[in-house]
């Protein structure tokens, strides 16, 4: 096998690896922002408890 058929190899190799971390890429983001939608909706139930608790003069 020559240089350039190695070159080539190592080339394909490299999209493939960049093509696979762009897609992990991806399904993280998603992740992330179904959590950040997540941690928003417990922090809105999280004051509204904390709203109940101030009106019944349970907590300060």
């Amino acid at each position: 096998m020559d240089n350039n058929q190695l070159i080539i190899e190592a080339l394909n190799k490299l999209v493939t690896n960049l093509n696979e971390l762009n897609e992990e890429m991806h399904a993280m983001k998603e992740v992330t922002a179904t959590m950040t939608h997540e941690q928003l909706a417990i922090d809105h139930q999280l004051r509204d408890i904390k709203s109940v608790l101030i009106n019944d003069n349970l907590i300060g």
